[in-house]
């Protein structure tokens, strides 16, 4: 009855495909198993180039490397004095350890308020101590007054990452210690942006005085990154202004993530009658539809993966089979078995399924 049903020479490609997937299989399983021993053994090994596990493991994960501000954001700076808020950073991996030996590179604006290293230089490169630790040497602010932003990066053994600290230049210092405002994130704080439709969740921050009490009238500037990961806001800059209204909130028209997947960072400043503040808004992009590929993926092995492929594939590959013509046997005989008409659907179940008239 079978060989009436699916011919010979219309079943071939289900089986080619069939075995193509069970070759699959055996590979993949063979190297989960490898994977599994390498990791229970702690040893390692370089696979030959062109190899799965080859070309997985020579290729780094971007932002790996979780950067921690332990001491100098929101540092307000002595124009005059010449003294600066020295910056300490701890560098972790992605089960939250602490990384030695990490290279850190701390880099200063080329312009604006901001300052300079010994001999005029804007960056300088720090390695991680056993704490993974790594203190920015000394710099002298610049002359102009302002906020600005110190852009961290850190590197280990192929894996990055990236954050930026916020600091505050004056002329004396005293402005901001006579009176500091507070800046209250209200909305956009760990916000996922969609790359492929161009979204972005919006900022939207309150400024309040020494007492919590919502500020009117400051100016408020947002500043995104120019390298890696960011967005742009509507007129295509980096830097958006805007005055909190009644209520003492500022928010941000619109927003546009690049095209570069990745977390970062949305420095805000706020200022007024000689009182400042800072703070950070942490984002993410990705690109349409990652996080829940993610999830639907999640716990799934390749082996299961390449599974379920074979099987879509084999299935695609027999309704064809069955779309282009009979399923039935050549000679047009039943022999009591129903004939679907072309273009009829078969479906998958337990037992045979009949479709037709």
């Amino acid at each position: 009855m079978w060989t009436q049903m699916f011919p010979t020479r219309r079943i071939l490609p289900v089986l080619a495909s069939l075995a193509a997937c069970a070759s699959l299989l055996a590979q993949t399983a063979r190297r989960d198993a490898d994977v599994t021993f390498l990791a229970s053994s702690g040893r390692s090994a370089i696979y030959a180039p062109g190899t799965v596990l080859g070309a997985a493991a020579a290729m780094p994960q971007a932002d790996d490397l979780r950067i921690v501000i332990v001491e100098g954001e929101g540092g307000v700076n002595n124009v005059r004095l010449g003294s600066a808020t020295q910056p300490v950073v701890e560098v972790r991996d992605r089960n939250n350890n602490p990384v030695a030996g990490a290279s850190v590179v701390f880099l200063l604006p080329d312009s604006g308020p901001g300052g300079a290293f010994a001999g005029g230089a804007r960056s300088v490169t720090v390695t991680t101590d056993a704490a993974g630790r790594a203190t920015m040497p000394a710099f002298e602010p610049g002359q102009m007054e302002g906020p600005f932003q110190i852009r961290v990066q850190a590197n280990h053994q192929g894996s990055t990452g990236q954050a930026a600290i916020s600091q505050t230049n004056t002329l004396s210092g005293a402005a901001a210690a006579a009176g500091e405002l507070q800046i209250a994130i209200l909305e956009g704080e760990g916000g996922i942006n969609n790359i492929r439709r161009g979204s972005a969740t919006r900022p939207v921050v309150e400024v309040r005085d020494r007492n919590n009490v919502p500020v009117p009238g400051a100016l408020v500037t947002f500043t995104l990154p120019e390298f890696g990961a960011s967005a742009s806001f509507v007129d295509g800059s980096r830097f958006f202004t805007v005055a909190t209204d009644a209520n003492g909130q500022a928010t941000v028209p619109s927003m546009r993530p690049n095209a570069v997947e990745g977390r970062f960072q949305i420095n805000v400043s706020a200022s007024k009658d000689g009182q400042t503040a800072t703070a950070t808004i942490s984002q993410t992009n990705m690109l349409a539809g990652a996080a829940a590929a993610g999830a639907t993926g999640a716990g799934l092995s390749a082996a299961a993966k390449i599974a379920i492929v074979g099987i879509v594939a084999a299935g695609a590959v027999l309704a064809g089979v069955c779309g282009s013509g009979n399923c039935g046997s050549d000679n047009g005989s039943t022999n009591g078995v129903r004939q679907t008409t072309p273009g009829a659907r078969i479906g998958i179940g337990s037992g045979p399924v009949f479709t037709g008239p």
